[in-house]
């Protein structure tokens, strides 16, 4: 399970991405599409096409880290993007994806 403690930001990439990229055709996204000086202690969430898949990059002082999940049923519900880019989002909204559940009208429903 992805730990959040030592984690300053979390950000999610707003386009699609082939899910065959390894670690280093993400790290080439996000030194090309972020624009953070320091990228240690950050993460940073991808999702396949159809949000079956997620994958997240984290970097620490030891390294980078490729955390990969794919659901055999149901999708990964993602805070809607409207057009603006990606974005950044907090811990719970987080656990909250990777838990799959989804934040409607302020009540939270189980996916």
């Amino acid at each position: 399970m992805v730990s959040l403690e030592k984690i300053k930001k979390i950000y999610m990439y707003s386009n699609e991405i082939s899910f065959r990229l390894g670690i280093d055709g993400l790290t080439n996204i996000i030194l090309s599409e972020f624009k953070e000086e320091e990228v240690e202690g950050n993460m940073y969430v991808f999702f396949s096409r159809n949000h079956k898949q997620i994958k997240i990059i984290e970097y620490d002082k030891k390294g980078t880290w490729l955390y990969q999940n794919k659901l055999y049923s149901g999708r990964f519900v993602a805070p809607n993007i409207d057009g603006t880019g990606n974005m950044q989002i907090d811990k719970r909204q987080l656990e909250m994806i990777i838990q799959n559940i989804e934040i409607i009208d302020r009540r939270i429903r189980a996916k």
